[in-house]
């Protein structure tokens, strides 16, 4: 839980997390370099595409913490992790783990794969969305942490419920 505490943190404090690409695994990479803002995403050997408008600012991320990749977009930015211990109760979990770290907390929606939610850190930061979304690949312990989230102010520009829904896992090609 200490690392999904890491990716909310991160989320609202994007502009202060940095590192280095240099560790990356390639079992669990990004592709940045897929045509029409198509991202691809990685966890061994299954890989989710997700469309990216092309306005946001792609973010080295930092494996060695468990981030694969970090975008923005004015307010706006997205976090993706690697995690293990995928369990039945994962999106409850997250949602308790955030609850410790706002001051003001509202779920919004949960289903057994997503969590919305809004927040705020302390009493002058400004009221956040939170779109978070897990990845559990076919016979996967592991799973991919997708957070997207934007201030409440700015929510006629938000992009965070497309890019989660364009998410999908690719078909792997038969031989």
């Amino acid at each position: 839980m200490k690392k999904l505490l890491i990716v909310f943190v991160c989320g609202l404090f994007l502009y202060g997390c940095g590192g280095s690409n240099d560790t990356e695994n390639p079992a669990n990479s990004v592709d940045t370099d897929v045509p029409n803002s198509q991202i691809a995403v990685s966890l061994g050997e299954n890989k989710w595409l997700m469309s990216l408008p092309k306005t946001w600012e792609k973010i080295p991320a930092y494996p060695e913490k468990g981030v694969i990749f970090l975008a923005r977009n004015g307010t706006q930015n997205i976090v993706i992790t690697h995690e293990k211990g995928y369990s039945a109760d994962i999106i409850e979990k997250l949602f308790q783990t955030n609850a410790k770290s706002l001051d003001i907390i509202e779920k919004l929606e949960q289903t057994e794969y997503s969590l919305i939610f809004r927040g705020k850190l302390s009493a002058t930061t400004p009221m956040r969305e939170f779109y978070q979304k897990i990845l559990v690949g076919p016979q996967q312990e592991k799973f991919l942490l997708v957070s997207c989230s934007q201030e409440v102010a700015n929510l006629d520009e938000l992009n965070c419920p497309g890019i989660l829904d364009s998410i999908a896992l690719e078909e792997a090609e038969e031989e």
